[in-house]
C-alpha cells in the first residue's frame, strides 16, 4: 500500500513538471516590419490562422482597413510572409495607431468585421469572442507609432546632353506649368510648345509621357479669325 502511493506521488510530481505548450501572446501572432518611417510589413507567425483581415485604430479613433481586396474577403496569410505582399503606410498626422489583425479559419467579409469594430465600445477589448462571424477567429493587437515619411527621389532625365540635374527638371516643370503645357524634351535646351509640330515628341524616344496636344485642338486654331 504505501509503495502504491510512493508510486502516485511521484506521477503527480512529473506531471506537475511538464510544462506544456504556451500560447502565444497578441503581439506574438504577427511581426511589425518597419522599412522606415511611415511604412511597415505585416508578417503573420508560424502556426496562425490561415485567413486574416487588417485593420488600424489610430489613438485620435480613426478606424481604417487595410486589407482592401475586390471581394473584401480575408486575404490567404501564410506564415512568414507579408500580408498581402504589400508595404502599407501609415499617416503619420493621425498619430501613434493599434494593428488589429484578425486571423480566421475560413474567409470573412471585411465590411461586417469592419462595423462590428466600429461600433465597439473604446472599453470592450478587441477579441473573437466579441466579434460575429462564422468560424474561428483569433486576434492580434500591436501598438505603432509612424515615424516621418523617408525621403524620395526620382532621380534626372538622361538625354543627349547628359544628365538633367533635379534643379534643371524643377525648373522644366515650372516652366511647362506657366507656359501652358510646354513639354519638355529631354538632352535639348528648349520646350516644346504646342504651336509646334507635335510629332517631335513621338519621334524623341526619351520624351515624358505626356500627349502631345493635337493641330486642330490647339489654342491657335481656336483663335484664328473666321474668314
Amino acid at each position: 500500500m504505501l509503495r502504491l502511493g510512493c508510486c502516485a506521488l511521484t506521477l503527480v510530481a512529473m506531471v506537475a513538471c511538464t510544462k506544456s505548450p504556451s500560447t502565444p501572446t497578441q503581439s506574438e501572432r504577427v511581426r511589425i516590419v518597419t522599412l522606415g518611417g511611415n511604412q511597415v510589413e505585416i508578417v503573420p507567425t508560424e502556426g496562425q490562422l490561415p485567413y486574416c483581415h487588417v485593420f488600424t485604430r489610430s489613438d485620435t479613433g480613426v478606424l481604417r482597413q487595410l486589407t482592401m481586396t475586390h471581394d473584401n474577403l480575408s486575404l490567404p496569410c501564410p506564415a512568414n510572409e507579408p500580408i498581402g505582399d504589400v508595404t502599407f503606410r501609415i499617416p503619420e498626422e493621425e498619430g501613434p495607431v493599434t494593428f488589429m489583425v484578425l486571423f480566421s479559419d475560413q474567409q470573412v467579409n471585411g465590411a461586417s468585421i469592419g462595423l462590428q469594430l466600429y461600433d465597439l465600445p473604446k472599453d470592450q477589448p478587441v477579441t473573437g469572442l466579441n466579434l460575429r462571424a462564422q468560424g474561428q477567429i483569433v486576434t492580434a493587437l500591436v501598438p505603432f507609432t509612424p515615424g516621418e515619411p523617408n525621403a524620395s527621389a526620382t532621380g534626372g532625365l538622361v538625354g543627349e546632353s547628359g544628365t538633367v540635374t533635379p534643379a534643371q527638371q524643377r525648373e522644366m516643370e515650372e516652366a511647362i506649368a506657366a507656359d501652358a503645357g510646354g513639354i519638355p524634351i529631354p538632352g535639348k535646351d528648349k520646350f516644346l510648345s504646342p504651336a509646334e509640330d507635335s510629332q517631335a515628341v513621338a519621334a524623341d524616344p526619351d520624351a515624358s509621357g505626356s500627349e502631345a496636344p493635337s493641330e486642330e485642338g490647339g489654342d491657335d486654331a481656336a483663335a484664328a479669325p473666321q474668314e
